[in-house]
């Protein structure tokens, strides 16, 4: 039987793009399955199969992984072992000019693409849908994977794979927003190890991008999440998940004896780490005595199985004798 080693549901988005991604294992063997969460999500995901012929076209460095669909409305993938590119380079946020250095010499090798695939940006009806409207002059990619997250590339026996490839369009997108994309969602990953020692405005800037070029895309990808996750964002926050923000400001200045607050809630924390220990004993010896029981009833079967073959084997040597 198999069972689900891993499970993630993107039900935060519009009905149409609404999955799971499960990671999969029987037998030893693992592989990766997304499937609609809804009715209307089953052209998503099965769009991967075309998604992954058209990547192949427009990468030079770049393997992308095998996509196979399946009659259950999910399609599968194969799991595939590797260093994720975005862990990689965040094991050298220590030193900023290297971990930079290292996502430009990523993105170099990544975009590196087949020349038949870049031409002059001119705006699509497909393209408004999505992105809204905008006045660019400059390169674009005729199959863009705006989703070039590093998280998505691994290394594998020195060559780059593409393991997730979610948001793929087949219209132009100008190359320099899937650019800003990859650093920008990076940044924002680790925005409280990065600005500590570098603005957000430096650091894009150490890429190339001017603030007006940044308020360009920023508005572009607004267009992007709505388009995801519906007119302001509706299906991303539910109202039952709303809440005022208070920042250490406000808390300073309007709560009362916050220290005590804070060394009360440590203490009440504490009280349900306890509580939770104690649970988790009980359910450990709980399985333990479920197991036994299973172990006695296994044996008991045996025991009647025996006795069965043994009356069946008698009967049989009474009618022989007869």
């Amino acid at each position: 039987m198999e069972k689900i080693i891993y499970a993630k549901y993107n039900n935060m988005r519009c009905p149409l793009f609404q999955t799971a991604t499960l990671i999969l294992e029987k037998d030893g063997q693992r592989w990766v399955k997304k499937m609609p969460l809804a009715a209307e999500a089953e052209r998503h995901v099965k769009s991967f199969i075309e998604k992954e012929m058209q990547l192949c076209r427009l990468y030079k460095n770049v393997q992308v992984a095998n996509a196979f669909e399946e009659d259950a409305g999910g399609t599968t993938f194969p799991y595939i072992q590797g260093e994720h590119v975005g862990s990689m380079i965040e094991s050298e946020l220590d030193s900023l000019d290297c971990a930079i250095s290292q996502i430009k010499k990523y993105m170099e090798m990544i975009d590196d693409f087949h020349e038949d695939m870049v031409v002059d940006f001119q705006i699509s009806k497909e393209f408004e849908e999505v992105f809204g409207s905008l006045s660019y002059q400059g390169k674009a990619v005729k199959i863009a994977n705006v989703d070039e997250i590093l998280d998505n590339f691994l290394i594998r026996d020195n060559k780059l794979v593409l393991i997730d490839y979610e948001w793929v369009f087949f219209s132009p997108v100008p190359v320099r927003y899937i650019q800003f994309r990859t650093i920008f969602y990076f940044l924002v990953k680790n925005y409280s190890i990065i600005t500590p020692k570098m603005s957000e405005k430096d650091f894009l800037g150490a890429f190339g991008y001017c603030e007006e070029e940044i308020g360009v895309w920023k508005k572009m990808d607004d267009h992007f999440q709505e388009y995801v996750h519906g007119e302001n964002h509706k299906y991303m926050y539910p109202l039952h998940y709303e809440r005022e923000i208070r920042d250490i400001n406000y808390l300073l200045n309007h709560v009362p004896d916050i220290g005590g607050e804070f060394a009360r809630t440590r203490e009440e924390l504490e009280k349900h780490r306890h509580l939770l220990e104690e649970k988790g004993h009980l359910l450990e010896e709980k399985g333990r005595l479920l197991e036994e029981k299973e172990e006695c009833v296994r044996k008991l079967e045996l025991e009647l199985e025996f006795e069965r073959n043994k009356n069946f084997r008698q009967r049989l040597k009474d009618l022989i004798k007869r």
